[in-house]
């Protein structure tokens, strides 16, 4: 937490996954002053988590609506500004995701896109699809598998994914690509910049 206060000086969102929070952590040790907190910890079982921080200059709430899906970890904010509303996502989904859930995924995504007033959306997410590469425009794997079904829908929905750089190391593995912003407009996301690893997270 002491070195990702010192990195936040200059942001007015900040999306974190497999935070691994429990209800045995309260509120104030994971506080970054100056900043509204909206937290998602899994309940069910080890790992898994979610926390968006959004700058308490810019008017936010959480979205209910959007989180009341089978989809089992993502938090939904609302910013409302002068131009509109603009809806952010952070979705978390796990290796051992199953096909009921990666359905899910896909009617979530969809409804993000359908989404009525609206002004802009943004998705942060850990998908956990190595298989799809967005370089190329193409999946490594068979047509009805989690990550084909994935990228499809994304095609199929006009989604912009913004970043384009490997963001998993860990040794002895292939580096991948696992961590995607989505949006509905190309422009929408600028001077996208991949950072370093917070703490001992194999993850930029």
């Amino acid at each position: 937490m002491t070195e990702l206060r010192l990195q936040v000086q200059s942001h007015d969102v900040i999306g974190i996954v497999e935070t691994w929070a429990t209800n045995s952590i309260n509120d104030a040790e994971l506080a970054i002053e100056g900043y509204n907190m909206f937290r998602a910890d899994r309940m069910t079982c080890k790992g898994g988590g979610l926390i968006m921080y959004i700058h308490e200059k810019l008017k936010s709430f959480l979205c209910n609506d959007m989180m009341n899906t089978n989809f089992k970890e993502s938090l939904w904010c609302v910013i409302e500004a002068e131009e509109g509303k603009f809806l952010i996502g952070l979705c978390y989904r796990s290796t051992s995701s199953n096909a009921s859930n990666n359905e899910s995924l896909l009617k979530l995504l969809q409804k993000t896109a359908d989404k009525r007033g609206i002004s802009h959306f943004m998705i942060m997410s850990d998908f956990n699809l190595p298989d799809i590469d967005h370089e190329h425009s193409m999946v490594r794997a068979g047509p009805n598998t989690a990550a084909s079904r994935f990228f499809e829908e994304t095609l199929d929905l006009f989604l912009v994914q913004h970043v384009h750089a490997v963001t998993r190391y860990r040794a002895a593995q292939e580096p991948s690509m696992l961590d995607y912003i989505f949006t509905g407009e190309e422009k929408l996301i600028e001077n996208m910049k991949v950072g370093q690893p917070l703490g001992k997270s194999d993850h930029e």
